[in-house]
């Protein structure tokens, strides 16, 4: 399986692209281009081959059709820009009527490796399972669903989006972030309105809704999806009824209402190359995998997102200790939130961007963290070594016998800590806008965050 991250490529004149990096996010205000002088699209924005890096062309021009990499799923019901409409960049006007695949504007990472991180149910992939959810609706109910869906403008470079679990930790940075652009319209849906009043409110002033709602609830999603573009879910995927159940409540309540692009919960490390057996023992990844599932079985562009360690995450684990397993240089790779929230609101901010997008913060060792820790605290701090990989390997089993909670700490740490879970290339460099949080920088801001 090729771990080489999705490469951003800006297209040169006739459809070809370049060898440098297209930036993105570098001027906000600026109106997202949209096919120009084409009755349909060249080049889907991520290109895959097996052979070579995968490429996102943000401005096709070239008239030459592609082969749809979408495969046995329905059709999207979107369509690609007239001539027309493409002479004026601001406008796309889609369609409910099911368009041939290769008319479509927007064209997801492929079955042919490319990917820093694969589909789940890619076939021969060790992490392909068998949803135990049921299917809402049977592939000709959803199609005659989709054929009646809604017809919905959208108007660019505003693009209309939907945070879900805004409330958290990760989803209100996410908002904070794309409500400070004026390409996107930020709407959120949230359990409760009233926990965070001062985030409803900024989203309102700039012209964006906020929802009540609760995945879990379906009748709860319905009014919220209407006319958006991309919908960004940042539940927290621990608990299966909400990761898998409660995502595929709101998969099928944007397909219904014409969304175009899904964002599913990743925000992870690299979990692909581990087995069927050793994801299953994970619920912090195995809810992700059911539910990728699913998401693979509809005609939805889909958008990922993966950063390796959270940064507030890594501090909060050696709250009993600091320790490490196995091999004394083994880098971690560490994002802070506030760093995956900037990519997130700058990708998507590109309307037909879709695929897999890594951005890592820094790469580290125990040691150089503690060593930095040091320099900033002032306070000496090593790290203790617990034991090899094997030694945690029986910790983690003598603990999921016990049913404790620290069972799945010890099986986070048996991710991270592993090789297979790093993507060692990342997509850094087409965020020239998102510079990454060095550790010692993010020691500096939190001057709350310490180690035992």
């Amino acid at each position: 399986m090729d771990s080489s991250p999705t490469k951003i490529s800006s297209p040169t004149k006739g459809g070809s692209s370049t060898n440098s990096p297209t930036k993105l996010g570098s001027n906000p205000t600026s109106p997202q281009k949209v096919a120009q002088n084409s009755t349909s699209p060249t080049k889907s924005p991520v290109k895959s081959n097996a052979s070579s890096p995968k490429k996102v062309d943000s401005q096709p021009t070239s008239p030459t059709k592609q082969a749809s990499p979408l495969k046995d799923v329905p059709k999207s019901p979107m369509k690609s820009p007239s001539k027309a409409e493409a002479e004026s960049p601001i406008k796309l006007i889609p369609t409910s009527n099911v368009e041939a695949e290769a008319t479509s504007p927007v064209k997801q990472a492929s079955e042919n490796g490319g990917s820093p991180v694969k589909q789940a149910s890619k076939a021969g992939s060790p992490v392909k399972q068998t949803s135990e959810v049921a299917e809402p609706h049977s592939p000709d109910v959803e199609k005659d669903i989709q054929a009646k869906a809604p017809v919905a403008t959208f108007e660019f470079p505003t693009t209309s989006i939907l945070i879900v679990a805004a409330n958290g930790k990760l989803g209100s940075a996410i908002t904070e972030h794309c409500l400070a652009r004026t390409d996107l319209l930020v709407n959120i849906l949230v359990r409760d309105l009233e926990k965070n009043q001062s985030l409803v409110d900024s989203v309102r002033v700039k012209g964006g809704k906020a929802f009540q709602g609760d995945v879990t609830q379906p009748e709860t999603l319905d009014e919220a999806t209407k006319g958006m573009h991309t919908v960004i879910s940042c539940v927290n995927t621990v608990d299966e009824k909400v990761g898998v159940e409660g995502q595929n409540n709101l998969l099928q309540a944007s397909i219904k209402n014409g969304v175009r692009r899904f964002v599913p919960s990743d925000f992870g490390v690299n979990y692909t190359k581990f087995t069927k057996e050793e994801l299953e023992r994970s619920s912090i990844v195995y809810p992700k995998i059911k539910f990728q599932e699913l998401l693979d079985k509809s005609y939805i562009i889909q958008l990922h997102f993966y950063q390796g360690m959270i940064m507030e995450m890594f501090f909060q684990l050696q709250a009993q200790g600091f320790s490490y397993w196995g091999d004394d240089n083994f880098k971690l790779e560490l994002t802070c939130y506030d760093d995956i929230a900037k990519a997130v609101a700058v990708v998507v901010s590109e309307p037909y961007l879709s695929g897999h997008i890594t951005y890592v913060g820094q790469r580290l060792t125990h040691h150089e963290i503690g060593e930095i820790y040091s320099r900033v605290r002032g306070e000496k701090k090593e790290p203790h070594k617990n034991g090899e990989i094997e030694d945690l390997k029986i910790a983690y089993e003598e603990k999921r016998k016990e049913g404790v909670f620290d069972a799945e700490i010890l099986g986070l740490y048996l991710l991270t800590t592993d090789e297979r879970s790093l993507f060692g290339k990342d997509n850094n460099e087409a965020l020239p806008t998102v510079p990454a949080t060095t550790v010692e920088e993010f020691l500096k801001k939190n001057p709350d965050v310490k180690l035992p």
